[in-house]
């Protein structure tokens, strides 16, 4: 079975890049009997974060089977993405792309004038993970997600992001119309904990499971690691929720 992520917000700093992070992550540290192929795409070409210098690598002892750079602001992008992964729709094997998207990418790709994006994001079983900051624009640009593409936008997960705030300050969210219509649709609704800015600034873009490795090996100075690894941890539940939702409402991943 196929999976696809895709990993938004459109505004810049709202915390996209580290919500994709510790998605690849939550994959990552899956026993490796049950894990499925993990391929990373950065779709952010102007600061790849994800797939850029420093970043994210092709690393099968971690099970991440490809990563790639591609530009899904035009219809070229969305082709070459449902070459690399249509074929694994009817795979009996698990595979799971997590797609990392560029800010102000909406009105380029999400407007519904590219034909394909409808086809490829039903096509391909992608799941919108939305980061949300706590600004009424973050909550316009997923609401013009919602309107022009209506039957992939009906379910998703919405991620706030506590480096905003707290979960209750998210006022304009939580009572808006938005997200009774998003929720009474099946979305689903989730936190990211605030992650330390220095201890952000200083790993940079390195992968995640390359400084904090699983068998608990220091790669960091003390304080980093303990503060990362308490922030990553508090993460991996949400993680978990959007790695087990449904992108066609039936029944999630035990």
């Amino acid at each position: 079975m196929l999976k696809v992520f895709l990993v938004d917000g459109d505004k810049g700093g709202v915390g996209k890049s580290i919500a994709a992070r510790l998605l690849i992550h939550y994959h990552v540290t899956l026993p490796a009997e049950v894990r499925p192929s993990i391929y990373v795409i950065d779709s952010d070409r102007s600061n790849p974060d994800i797939g850029g210098t420093g970043g994210y690598v092709e690393d099968p002892q971690a099970g991440i089977a490809a990563v790639a750079l591609l530009d899904l602001s035009d219809e070229d992008g969305w082709i070459d993405l449902v070459k690399r992964f249509g074929e694994f729709v009817e795979d009996e094997n698990e595979h799971r792309v997590i797609v990392s998207l560029p800010s102000q990418i909406g009105t380029r790709a999400f407007s519904g004038e590219i034909a394909i994006v409808r086809e490829a994001m039903r096509a391909l079983n992608m799941i919108p993970v939305w980061v949300l900051s706590r600004t009424k624009e973050c909550l316009a640009a997923l609401e013009g997600r919602q309107i022009a593409l209506p039957h992939r936008y009906d379910r998703g997960v919405a991620v706030r992001n506590l480096f905003w705030g707290r979960a209750r300050e998210f006022y304009r969210w939580e009572n808006s119309e938005l997200r009774k219509s998003l929720m009474s649709s099946g979305w689903a609704d989730v936190t990211l904990p605030a992650i330390n800015e220095t201890v952000l600034d200083g790993i940079e873009r390195a992968p995640l499971h390359t400084i904090i490795p699983p068998d608990g090996h220091k790669v960091l100075d003390l304080g980093t690691d303990m503060s990362l690894r308490a922030s990553v941890g508090a993460a991996m539940p949400s993680m978990k929720v959007i790695a087990d939702y449904s992108p066609t409402g039936e029944e999630d991943a035990e």
